[in-house]
């Protein structure tokens, strides 16, 4: 049995394309050829650096979106991507041809000419980054799109030089990969993460997958009895499951040995995942295992994200055990719904809310405030598009410390913050007054650094009379910085 999920990426056609839109939504399916047909007559010549004709690209991405069963607009707008960009097609040839919404995110997808740059690769290339960053104020489908068509060129990025390889990965990796995680989808990004490697550190990809291969062939006997027996508890208690292996994948095996792990020491590098229909099977599925013959739970690695779910919306129950004699596994427990929303994340509305996705995908994103208003805030702080890309990578990209407030309310903040930024953070009126610090309980320092489940209070004093002038040098955020500016440049 392969349980190492590795993917295959045979060259979609388009009659299984079709095939597989008609399935989920057959009334898209007469305006998806035409887009199709008109894309492959605009790129009629062309071809990739593989040899194949151009077309092959715009279909496979648009195949990655169909998977995700994606609405009717979307799968047009695949197709046509590259039409504006690469051909002789035009923005209001596609809002005559098809309508405005498809020809708005073919225009958001396109890139920036690099004539507008005096033909500088790198000003054009960071430009057109800033702009897709910035298209989630716009439209998410626009950064789905983005993100299938680079799926699909990670896939396809043998027929490229080394030395582009290497660059593009690292790209994926500062940029799509964290977008990805912000748009919740875990199997884009596990998969971008993983190409990633491959071309950045060959070596320590093929070191690891040899070693996930080499930990299945070893232990998966008793995976798989342990997989039996969880299965027969559950069919003789009555709950309907779907139990399945999760292998960890690799980058993520990768990141943990950074950490100063052993391969050995990682848990959840062969897991099983069970789904479920309600929240309540979840917690009975738990007690179910718990009393099972041979197996011994590890409470100090118990983890609910369903009371308390990740940022990015992650929901499930994680319970890692000991299978006699001394195999660890871990143990994901979670609905069907909530599957899906870690593999697809916003995207799942396209299932979940029809033809209300798009409004359902908004609602969802306007929830991240932090995220949005810190976007926004860097965007109109830096112009510079280097400075942009530096913060937006350091602040929203990079790791966050979770910390709560005298409430009990809990705060997302870039790593290294300190505490001036978290009284900004509470508001303008907690900066410039901000008289003392207490953190978990004791009296601190303004440029204390903050560490996760740090519990902190605020006490600010009306006459404290603004931020000291060093402040913005001991301030980690955007928003921070630009308060103290503020209050100098009105004083």
């Amino acid at each position: 049995m392969n349980i190492m999920n590795n993917k295959k990426n045979p060259s979609i056609n388009f009659d299984d394309f079709i095939r597989y839109v008609s399935a989920y939504n057959e009334a898209a399916v007469k305006n998806v050829i035409r887009a199709y047909k008109f894309a492959e007559s605009k790129h009629l010549g062309q071809k990739r650096e593989s040899g194949e004709d151009y077309i092959s690209h715009p279909l496979n991405v648009a195949y990655i979106l169909a998977e995700m069963h994606a609405d009717e607009n979307t799968l047009c707008a695949a197709l046509l991507h590259d039409t504006i960009e690469d051909t002789s097609a035009t923005y209001e040839e596609l809002c005559a041809y098809f309508n405005e919404t498809v020809a708005n995110l073919v225009d958001g997808v396109t890139k920036l000419s690099k004539g507008l740059f005096d033909n500088d690769k790198s000003k054009a290339s960071r430009a057109n980054m800033r702009r897709i960053i910035m298209s989630l104020n716009d439209d998410v489908r626009i950064l789905a799109i983005k993100l299938a068509d680079r799926l699909h060129n990670m896939r396809t990025l043998e027929y490229k030089m080394p030395e582009k390889q290497v660059k593009i990965s690292n790209e994926t990796l500062d940029y799509y990969v964290p977008m990805a995680l912000f748009m919740g989808t875990y199997d884009i990004k596990c998969e971008l993460e993983d190409l990633s490697l491959k071309y950045i550190n060959p070596n320590m990809y093929n070191f690891i997958n040899k070693q996930r291969i080499d930990t299945f062939s070893e232990k998966g006997g008793i995976i798989s009895q342990t997989w039996a027996q969880i299965t027969e508890a559950l069919n003789k208690a009555g709950i309907v499951a779907d139990v399945k292996f999760q292998p960890k994948n690799i980058y993520g095996i990768y990141r943990k040995m950074q950490e100063h792990e052993n391969f050995s020491g990682i848990h959840d590098v062969l897991a099983i995942k069970i789904c479920v229909k309600t929240k309540d099977d979840c917690y009975a599925v738990r007690r179910i295992i718990e009393e099972l013959d041979d197996i011994t739970t590890m409470d100090s690695k118990y983890k609910n994200y369903i009371t308390k779910p990740k940022s990015n919306g992650y929901q499930s129950i994680h319970t890692t055990v000991i299978v006699k004699p001394s195999t660890v596994i871990q143990i994901q427990i979670r609905t069907h719904d909530m599957d899906k929303v870690d593999s697809m994340g916003l995207m799942a509305y396209w299932d979940f809310s029809k033809g209300q996705a798009y409004n359902a995908m908004r609602d969802s994103l306007c929830k991240q405030f932090y995220f949005l208003n810190m976007l926004n805030i860097i965007n109109n702080t830096y112009k510079d598009d280097d400075e942009f890309l530096e913060h937006v990578r350091k602040e929203l990209f990079g790791e966050n410390v979770y910390v709560f407030d005298v409430n009990g309310i809990r705060h997302e903040l870039p790593k290294g913050a300190t505490a001036i930024d978290f009284a900004y953070l509470l508001g303008e009126d907690y900066g410039n007054h901000l008289a003392s610090v207490i953190i978990n309980d004791e009296y601190e320092d303004f440029d204390t650094q903050l560490h996760t489940n740090d519990r902190i209070i605020v006490i600010k004093d009306e006459n404290v009379k603004g931020p000291d002038v060093d402040w913005q040098s001991k301030a980690v955020t955007t928003r921070a910085r630009r308060l103290i500016s503020d209050y100098y440049s009105k004083e």
